[in-house]
C-alpha cells in the first residue's frame, strides 16, 4: 500500500507532535490526512489545526475545509471556510496562506476580520503575527471599537489601511473616509495613535484635501455655544484644510486638541441656520475635559465671522492672528500688512490690538484706534448731539465697550465727528442706547448752525474741561474754563449750556454763565450771563453787563444785545425811564 493510500485510510484523526519531548508543536483534527502528488500534506473536512508559537506568544489556530502544508510546516494554505486566529485577531476568507518563518498571513480573495479593537473587511489582507501588523488593501472597511460604552465606533473606508497592534498605530491611504454617527471626514491620508490600553484615540492626523462634517445629536447646540458671542459649539461643523491633527484625552472618548493647517476654514452651523466661520493659515483648539474651549489660536490671515440664516454678516473679527488663552478673551493682532478689525452691531473698529470677550460681549481696542459707529437709539425721531441718520467717525488711543451698561469708553486724543460736527476730549463715555455723553479733559466741540436756507452757516466752537450731554433734557453742559467762539467773538465763563432741538435736531440757544467775559476785536466786556439766540443771530449780555470799546468807550446797561449780522449793540436800561440805545 502506498503512503497516500495509508493516509487516506486514516479518517477522523487526531494528531499532535512534541518538540524536545516537552512541548506540543503542532496538532490537528481532520476528516482525512494524506500526502498529495504535489508533495504537500493535505488535511480535509472540518480541519482544526493548532500551531504553538515560539517564546511567550500565544498559539495560532488554523481552520478550513482543507489545510495544506509542506513537510517542515513553514507554509500553510487554508481553503474553503478558511479561518485563522492569532493573538486577539480572527480572520475568515475563502483562501488564506501562512508563511510560518516570516510569521505572515496572506489573504487575496476577500477577508472578514475581527479583533478586540478593530473589525471589518477588505479585498486583501496581510497579517504579521511576529510584528502584530495588519495590512488591508482595496475596498477596506474597518470599525474601530473605541470606548464603546461612551461613543459610537469609528468607521474607516479606504484603499489601504495598516495597523500595528504593539505600537497602537495605524495609517490609511487613498480616498480615506472616517464615519462616526452622523459625522464624516474625507482625506487622502489618515494616521492615528491609540492610548496604551487601546481604549481611546490619542491622535489622528489627516492630510490632503481634508473635508470634515461633524454633527452632534438632534438635541442641538450646547449651552456653551448659546452663550458665546461666536458660537463655536454648534450642531454641525464643516472643516476644510490640507492637514488636520486631532488629539484626544488619555481616558476620555472626546477631542482634546485640534489643529488645521494650510488654507483652513471651519464653519459652525446652528439648527436655526446661523453660522460662525473661522479662516486662517493655521487654526488650533484646546478643549477642556467638559468640552469648553480653553485655548484658540487662529494664525496667518485670521478671520472669524458670524452670519445670520440669510448670510448677512453680524460679527466680524480679523487680523494676522487671533488668540484666546485660558480666559474667554480673543486677542487680535496685526502683521504682514493686516490691521486688526472688529465689526459688531453697527460698529466697525480698526486698531493695533483688539480684545473681545466671547462670553460677555465686552471688547476693547488700543493703539491708533479708528471706529465707525451707527447710533441705534430706541426712538429714531429723537435727535441728539449727533444725528441718527449718518454714522460717527471716532479716533482715540483706547476704547472699551461695556455690554451690560451699553456704554462706550474712549481715552486719550479722542476725536468724534459727523459731517461738520466734531467733539474732542481726553476721556469720553457714550451711552449707546440714549446717546448720553460724558466728556473730560480738554473738551472741545465744533458745531455748525444755519437758521434757514438763506442764512449763513456759522461755525461755533465750544471748549471746557468737562462736558455732559443729557439726552432727556436735550442740554449740553460745559464746566470749568468754558469758552465759546463764533467768528471773531469769544465768550469765556465757568459754565456753558447748549440747548438742542428735540424734534428737528440742531441747536436752539447757547448760554454762558458765571464770570462771563466777552471779547471781539477791540471790545471786551463782562456780565453774569451771555445768551446766544441762534434764530435771531444775537448775543445778549445780562447781569450788570459792561463793554469797553477802545473807540466808543464804556457801554453799560441792564441788557446789552450784540447783533452778529451788522455788529450793532442795543443797550437796554430798565427803570422809571426805560431807554434803548443803539450803538454802531
Amino acid at each position: 500500500m502506498s503512503t497516500k493510500e495509508r493516509l487516506e485510510s486514516r479518517e477522523k484523526i487526531k494528531h499532535f507532535e512534541v518538540v524536545k519531548g516537552t512541548k506540543k508543536n503542532f496538532d490537528f483534527t481532520a476528516g482525512r490526512h494524506y500526502l498529495g502528488k504535489d508533495g504537500l500534506y493535505h488535511l480535509e473536512e472540518d480541519v482544526h489545526a493548532v500551531l504553538t508559537k515560539r517564546g511567550n506568544r500565544k498559539e495560532i489556530i488554523l481552520e478550513g475545509s482543507e489545510v495544506i502544508h509542506n513537510k517542515d510546516r513553514s507554509f500553510f494554505r487554508l481553503t474553503g471556510k478558511a479561518r485563522i486566529e492569532s493573538e486577539d485577531l480572527i480572520a475568515t476568507s475563502s483562501s488564506i496562506e501562512y508563511f510560518q518563518k516570516k510569521g505572515v498571513f496572506s489573504i487575496n480573495e476577500g477577508v472578514v476580520f475581527k479583533s478586540k479593537k478593530i473589525e471589518g473587511f477588505a479585498d486583501r489582507m496581510e497579517y504579521s503575527d511576529i510584528q502584530q501588523k495588519i495590512r488591508l488593501i482595496d475596498n477596506v472597511k474597518v470599525h474601530m471599537k473605541i470606548n464603546l460604552e461612551n461613543s459610537l465606533p469609528l468607521t474607516i473606508l479606504t484603499d489601504m489601511l495598516e495597523f500595528r497592534q504593539k505600537e497602537k498605530k495605524g495609517i490609511a491611504v487613498g480616498q480615506v473616509q472616517l464615519i462616526q454617527g452622523k459625522s464624516t471626514v474625507s482625506a487622502d491620508q489618515a494616521s492615528f495613535f491609540l492610548t496604551k490600553d487601546g481604549d481611546y484615540i490619542k491622535e489622528i492626523t489627516l492630510k490632503g484635501k481634508v473635508v470634515a462634517i461633524l454633527s452632534q445629536d438632534e438635541q442641538g447646540e450646547t449651552s456653551e455655544g448659546a452663550k458665546s458671542l461666536f458660537s463655536l459649539y454648534e450642531s454641525r461643523r464643516e472643516i476644510k484644510a490640507k492637514e488636520v491633527v486631532i488629539g484626544g484625552f488619555r481616558d476620555l472618548s472626546q477631542i482634546h486638541t485640534f489643529q488645521a493647517k494650510q488654507d483652513c476654514s471651519i464653519r459652525f452651523i446652528s439648527l436655526t441656520g446661523e453660522e460662525t466661520q473661522i479662516q486662517a493659515g493655521t487654526i488650533d483648539f484646546v478643549l477642556a475635559r467638559k468640552g469648553q474651549l480653553r485655548i484658540l489660536k487662529v494664525l496667518q490671515k485670521a478671520r472669524i465671522v458670524k452670519k445670520d440664516k440669510d448670510g448677512k454678516t453680524l460679527i466680524l473679527l480679523e487680523g494676522n492672528e487671533i488668540i484666546k488663552g485660558n480666559r474667554d478673551v480673543l486677542n487680535v493682532k496685526g502683521g504682514d500688512g493686516l490691521i486688526p478689525r472688529f465689526i459688531n452691531q453697527g460698529i466697525d473698529i480698526t486698531a493695533g490690538v483688539i480684545s473681545v470677550n466671547i462670553k460677555t460681549g465686552e471688547f476693547e481696542a488700543l493703539d491708533d484706534m479708528k471706529a465707525m459707529l451707527e447710533i441705534s437709539g430706541q426712538d429714531k425721531k429723537e435727535a441728539g448731539f449727533f444725528s441718527l441718520d449718518t454714522p460717527l467717525f471716532i479716533t482715540a488711543a483706547y476704547m472699551r465697550y461695556f455690554p451690560k451698561a451699553e456704554r462706550f469708553q474712549f481715552k486719550e486724543k479722542i476725536k468724534i465727528w459727523q459731517a461738520n460736527t466734531a467733539l474732542q476730549a481726553e476721556e469720553i463715555f457714550l451711552q449707546e442706547e440714549t446717546g448720553e455723553l460724558k466728556c473730560s479733559g480738554k473738551v472741545s466741540s465744533t458745531l455748525i448752525y444755519q437758521a434757514d436756507e438763506n442764512s449763513p452757516k456759522r461755525k461755533i466752537f465750544i471748549s471746557a474741561e468737562k462736558m455732559h450731554y443729557d439726552p432727556a433734557r436735550k442740554i449740553m453742559s460745559y464746566e470749568e474754563k468754558g469758552l465759546i467762539k463764533v467768528e471773531d467773538i469769544s465768550v469765556e465763563a465757568k459754565m456753558v449750556f447748549v440747548w438742542l432741538d428735540a424734534e428737528k435736531g440742531g441747536l436752539l440757544n447757547i448760554s454762558a454763565r458765571d464770570n462771563v467775559i466777552f471779547k471781539q476785536g477791540k471790545r471786551e466786556g463782562t456780565a453774569k450771563e451771555a445768551l446766544y439766540d441762534l434764530k435771531k443771530d444775537v448775543i445778549i449780555l445780562s447781569g450788570s453787563p459792561e463793554i469797553n470799546d477802545l473807540i466808543k468807550g464804556r457801554i453799560q446797561g441792564d441788557k446789552l444785545t450784540f447783533h452778529m449780522a451788522d455788529d450793532k449793540i442795543i443797550v437796554e436800561n430798565k427803570g422809571q425811564d426805560r431807554s434803548v440805545t443803539v450803538i454802531k
